[in-house]
């Protein structure tokens, strides 16, 4: 969604981007480096075209294109010796054939590639990209690509607006000692807009335990009366960090040079 905005302008002309996210148990925002960050992400589909034969009758006949899929997973899963520890590629089969019986004339399969930063996860894609082809050769398959038509960037949080929201969030009410530290092992299209402007997320607790990403207990918690009292509390200093950035000309100038020389400041 934020990528279709920005492309669309919506974030031209504007003094800072701010977000709230819940965050399990822990309450915070981004005060120093590398916290905030989350990983750039690439996603791939790849669709094998082989030919049908009868599995008993006259395999011969066949070119499988489940093996290429499966070749392309054995491939990647070399690849992953090679990659540096910020990196991930994790993907799913997402159609193997239609009966055990017949060789497989179609399958497909989906991929997502990760790095610390945009360029990085292009470089990686490129190589992912390169085993489905090599796949592809090597069973005598057709092969389309499908590339992602918005990847993700990786987030680089203005740690100026970070220091002020994640004080604001201690005056909201929020209890701020347990916060999310370090890059996080995610993707997020803010990651796009903090490449246009100064951007920093707030994430609030909806859980007073730790809690598993992506789950249902998240989903319980979400609609649960401590979780809504959270997000509103989280929505306040949202508001009052928002109020800042028009109040205070010498931060949201801060932010905005911050913003400028972020990767000289933060690449580690």
């Amino acid at each position: 969604g934020k990528v279709r905005l920005l492309e669309a302008g919506a974030f031209d002309d504007i003094d800072a981007v701010l977000m709230i996210h819940h965050m399990g148990d822990e309450t915070g925002s981004a005060v120093d480096w590398p916290d905030g960050t989350s990983l750039a992400t690439n996603g791939l589909g790849f669709e094998f075209f082989g030919k049908p034969a009868h599995a008993a009758g006259d395999p011969y006949n066949g070119v499988n294109a489940l093996n290429a899929v499966i070749q392309t997973f054995e491939g990647i899963d070399a690849l992953r010796q090679h990659i540096t520890m910020d990196a991930r590629i994790h993907g799913i089969i997402t159609h193997g054939g239609d009966a055990a019986n017949v060789v497989p004339k179609y399958a497909a399969c989906s991929f997502g590639i990760r790095a610390s930063f945009s360029e990085t996860a292009a470089d990686l894609a490129a190589k992912v990209r390169h085993i489905a082809e090599g796949a592809a050769l090597v069973t005598g398959c057709e092969l389309k690509v499908t590339e992602r038509d918005a990847p993700y960037a990786d987030k680089r949080p203005s740690y100026v607006l970070g220091r002020k929201f994640h004080e604001n969030m201690a005056a909201a009410g929020l209890d701020t000692h347990k916060m999310p530290k370090g890059r996080m092992m995610a993707s997020t299209d803010l990651g796009n807009v903090s490449h246009r402007a100064p951007a920093v997320a707030g994430y609030f607790a909806i859980s007073e335990t730790p809690i598993p990403h992506h789950s249902q207990q998240v989903l319980d918690a979400s609609g649960s009366e401590y979780g809504y009292g959270q997000f509103v509390k989280a929505s306040t200093a949202m508001a009052w960090t928002a109020l800042d950035v028009l109040l205070d000309p010498a931060m949201s100038k801060a932010a905005w040079d911050e913003h400028a020389n972020w990767l000289e400041k933060y690449s580690g």
